[in-house]
């Protein structure tokens, strides 16, 4: 699977994770978590790489993930109202799946 395909995929899954998650809130969840995909993509390419190519570590590579959740922003969500715990379980959820696709591929 190159790159792009992966996040490809990506993108498919922590959208539905996101709607799922947000209920009523589905559409920013959506809008969100493709947000942050497309801002974090090139790292998240470059990291899946690695990890495949044995150049990384599976502990360092989900380090790199989780930091990058300060990137994860969730503005339309924070603009409709939802719970901050909410929004992070969501921005935890993203992150992981992530993690656990990235690592299927090794």
């Amino acid at each position: 699977m190159g790159k792009k395909a992966f996040v490809k995929g990506l993108e498919k899954k922590v959208a539905a994770f996101a709607a799922a998650e947000a209920g009523d809130h589905a559409k920013s969840a959506t809008k969100d978590a493709k947000a942050f995909l497309a801002e974090s993509s090139a790292k998240i390419e470059e990291w899946t790489a690695l990890l495949v190519a044995g150049e990384l570590s599976k502990d360092d590579f989900a380090w790199l993930v989780q930091s990058r959740k300060d990137n994860a922003k969730m503005e339309a969500l924070a603009q409709a109202g939802l719970a901050k715990a909410k929004i992070q379980r969501i921005v935890n959820g993203v992150l992981d799946i992530v993690v656990t696709e990235a690592f299927r591929l090794v």
